[in-house]
């Protein structure tokens, strides 16, 4: 077929290899017989022409038709292309993230000088990671661990220094207490194959004391930097900092722009994958690094399989109340996936949480089993042990002019400590110091009284009566039981006092088995009360004896929680009034009827007469929270009348 321009022609075949055998034959073979191949004449002499030859050359039909195929049908071509290349992820990326995983593993064990803990089975006491690893592997993790080791040396000097006298001060607060953090590293380094929690106050040290004071080499997972510093609300920078803890790269993020492509090319389509979800996202990152895990275990056997392999120690911190559930599901991925590593014998992991949520919170992850955590929980130092770190701190000529009640004020969390040192150090003077602890705490609680807290279970009304509890048992350890406190302030709702204790206001505590307060009990009765419940802190404790030592306030929230009462009352005895009035309009009836028998239903009067003695009793009720109501009042109006005289002296008994 010749060609439109008439410089060629076309043939067609129907077989590739047809095709290709004679362009194989026929390509630049010399054409005889044309017109061109006849000699010119120059010079007189006859010189021979170039003879043509064939030039085949293949028509990109292939070419051409994908290219018509994928632009006339974009639409699904162009998905389809971005699921392929989402796939390919998995099988490129994937075993490069789990080998990134075992590199930062390898780097805790990569140095002779490091701790390592093992499981108990004839694991080595000391860590030999690159010593036990032969070959280039070993000679790779050897000088990573270095690397590691530099890095972390470097962070540490940093920390140090922006902490100035933080650092010497944690060593003092622990320094007295070496027995307790004896204990503390070798609950760490002891067999387990347990979630483990270390526990105590808010604000008394625990992740410092692990990370400074003790040493301990670990991966570290700051969940707070995760869901407090932009992590909330972008999920690129949640994931990035949950993949560079672990030593998960390239973090997740290409298979996420892949889904948000295919669902701008076919809307929808993202909907119907659960590519989009963080969590899924989170549960890969653990996956992945179970599967790292498991893989270092098995290289370690293979070289060494007389012993154990030294099990890596991840930590956990940044948990609180407040930012747990920012993320749906995170908390109980992480203390799920803990466990599955712990129990398995991969890796130990280790939370640090403040004693307000952590344990019940973490028991409901593992579906209310708490033999599955093994908890450890650090107290505050003793007033004793305070008097000594501060003298030790300031030095022996410094005068530290402070009361064994106001070292009582301060109480032995190392957070106000610390606050109290840093207020000397500004040139305060140590009554002044602690002075202004006092006042601030007492702005908090004043704030809270007044204000209430966002996202709380408890009411205003109910931390008062906290308040007055609490203060009560100011000046002794006996605190309050707890069955007294859970029914004088919240009516039994232990949803609202788990909330308090999550707002730091109160702690719950056990108790002596022989308490002077609660007078002779049964075996039963002292099981039951073994739980006290105390202030959130020394300085909240002394913030509420004052507060209720202050007529005014007192007499105003007094006030509110009385009315708060009489209003609950007055709900339930309007319900027994109106059941009697029921009770009495079925008896009219039966009298309309002109019947003269006795009434034979004799359950309708004994119901009559137990709603007549439950109304007495609300009218009892009653009257004892009218009786604080006009007790209130009668406060209230006697200031007034105290500050409208002296008003009216200033002025000079002038009135307007």
């Amino acid at each position: 077929e010749k060609l439109a321009d008439g410089k060629g022609f076309s043939a067609s075949f129907n077989y590739v290899s047809a095709a290709v055998a004679a362009r194989n034959c026929l390509h630049r073979a010399t054409v005889e017989g044309s017109s061109s191949s006849s000699s010119s004449v120059s010079g007189g002499q006859d010189v021979p022409a170039t003879l043509p030859k064939l030039h085949i050359e293949f028509e990109p039909f292939m070419r051409k038709w994908v290219r018509e195929a994928i632009t006339s049908n974009a639409r699904y071509t162009i998905p389809l292309m971005a699921a392929m290349l989402v796939g390919t992820t998995y099988f490129i990326w994937d075993p490069l993230r789990a080998f990134s995983v075992q590199i930062r593993l390898a780097g805790l064990f990569s140095l002779p000088a490091q701790p390592a803990v093992n499981n108990g089975k004839g694991g080595q006491g000391e860590n030999s990671g690159s010593r036990s690893l032969g070959g280039l592997w070993g000679l790779f993790i050897h000088g990573w661990g270095y690397y590691n080791k530099a890095q972390d040396s470097i962070l540490k000097a940093a920390r140090q220094f922006q902490a100035k006298a933080g650092s010497s001060l944690l060593a003092d607060f622990w320094a007295d207490r070496s027995q307790e953090v004896n204990e503390l590293r070798r609950w760490l380094t002891d067999p387990q194959d347990r979630v483990l929690l270390l526990t105590g106050h808010r604000g008394n040290g625990q992740t410092a004391l692990v990370r400074e004071v003790m040493g301990v080499d670990a991966i570290h997972i700051d969940v707070a930097s995760m869901l407090e510093a932009g992590g909330a609300v972008d999920d690129r920078i949640f994931l990035r900092h949950l993949c560079k803890s672990l030593g998960y790269w390239p973090p997740q993020g290409m298979d996420r722009q892949m889904t948000a492509i295919l669902d701008l090319m076919l809307p929808g389509s993202g909907k119907l994958s659960r590519e989009n979800e963080v969590l899924v996202s989170c549960q890969r990152v653990f996956s992945s690094t179970t599967q790292a895990m498991l893989l270092w275990k098995n290289r370690w056997l293979r070289r060494n399989s007389a012993s154990a392999p030294p099990l890596p120690l991840i930590i956990v911190t940044g948990f609180t109340a407040e930012n747990k559930a920012r993320r749906e599901g995170f908390f109980d991925t992480i203390v799920t996936w803990a466990a599955y590593v712990s129990e398995h014998q991969l890796a130990r992991v280790l939370f640090i949480a403040d004693s307000s949520f952590a344990e019940p919170a973490m028991v409901a992850a593992l579906g209310n089993r708490p033999e599955r955590l093994d908890v450890q929980e650090l107290t505050d130092a003793g007033p004793g042990a305070v008097r000594r770190l501060l003298e030790n701190h300031f030095g022996a000529g410094y005068q530290l002019d402070l009361s064994e009640e106001e070292l009582a004020m301060v109480g032995g969390r190392f957070r106000d400590i610390a606050a109290l040192v840093a207020q000397i150090h500004e040139g305060a003077q140590p009554k002044e110091a602690v002075r202004r602890l006092v006042e601030t705490a007492e702005k908090t609680v004043r704030g809270l009284l007044m204000r209430g807290q966002q996202g709380a279970k408890w009411t205003r009304p109910q931390l008062w009566r906290s308040v007055r509890l609490l203060a009560s048992s100011h000046g002794s350890d006996h605190g309050v039981p707890y069955d007294v406190f859970l029914w004088n302030v919240f009516r039994g709702d232990e949803v609202g006092l788990q909330s308090m204790k999550e707002s730091g206001l109160i702690t719950v505590a056990t108790r002596g088995v022989n308490n002077d307060m609660d007078g002779p009990m049964t075996d039963k009765e002292r099981a039951a009360r073994r739980y006290k419940v105390l202030p959130g802190s020394p300085l909240f404790a002394e913030v509420y004896w004052r507060l209720t030592d202050h007529a005014g306030l007192a007499a105003v929230l007094d006030l509110e929680v009385a009315k708060e009462d009489i209003k609950r009352e007055c709900a339930s005895l309007h319900e027994y009034e109106a059941d009697l009035v029921r009770l009495q309009e079925v008896d009219d009836v039966r009298h309309n009827k002109w019947r003269s028998l006795r009434d034979p239903n004799e359950a309708l009067r004994k119901r009559k007469e137990q709603l007549l003695q439950l109304i007495l009793e609300q009218h009892k009720k009653l009257e004892g929270y009218h009786k604080a109501r006009r007790a209130a009042t009668a406060t209230l109006g006697e200031r007034k009348e105290k500050f409208s005289a002296v008003v009216k002296e200033e002025r000079g008994g002038m009135s307007w």
